[in-house]
């Protein structure tokens, strides 16, 4: 039995940090998103109405997504 593997040359991906985070009533999230070479493409905050901690990571990659949505426009 012969082992091979592929590979493949990615030429670009889009790393993001993400937090969010629910401290006595007061939920907050943001992001980061940086190049594959560690080049800052953006970043966002926003303070949102108090929920769960759950629902707090929920809201911040739903957001997540719509900003990711706006820079490749």
């Amino acid at each position: 039995m012969t082992m091979t593997s592929q590979h493949f040359k990615m030429t670009m991906y889009i790393k993001m940090n993400s937090d969010g985070s629910l401290i006595d009533d007061i939920e907050a999230c943001g992001d980061i998103f940086c190049e594959y070479k560690g080049s800052l493409l953006g970043c966002f905050t926003s303070n949102m109405r108090p929920s769960s901690a759950i629902e707090a990571e929920l809201n911040n990659f739903i957001l997540s997504l719509k900003y990711v949505g706006l820079m490749f426009r």
